[in-house]
């Protein structure tokens, strides 16, 4: 979805956000950064990275476990979360605690 209108995903996440109510955890100057939290659990479920740079980023969050970008397909465990340029990135949380 997001190679064939990523202008269009990008509002989809954020409007999705928006109507959850979710608030930033932290923010640089080019990605946005917001966790969410498992329901029932309170636990970190998602991290959703907007990145509006035109380079490629990383952001550091320090969560243990593995998590996997929902469409890059990139795998995390040391609590470095890249985003392409210009794009946005969801990782799920594939085990680990928090």
């Amino acid at each position: 979805a997001a190679k064939k209108n990523d202008a269009l995903l990008k509002r989809l996440l954020l409007e999705a956000i928006k109507k959850a109510g979710v608030a930033r955890s932290s923010e640089s100057e080019s990605v946005h950064v917001d966790i969410l939290k498992d329901a029932s659990s309170m636990k970190a479920a998602f991290v959703v990275l907007d990145n509006s740079s035109m380079e490629a980023q990383s952001v550091k969050i320090p969560f243990q476990g593995e998590w996997r970008g929902v469409f890059s397909g990139w795998t995390v465990s040391d609590g470095a979360f890249p985003v392409a340029a210009n794009s946005a990135e969801i990782y799920k949380k594939i085990f680990g605690k928090d």
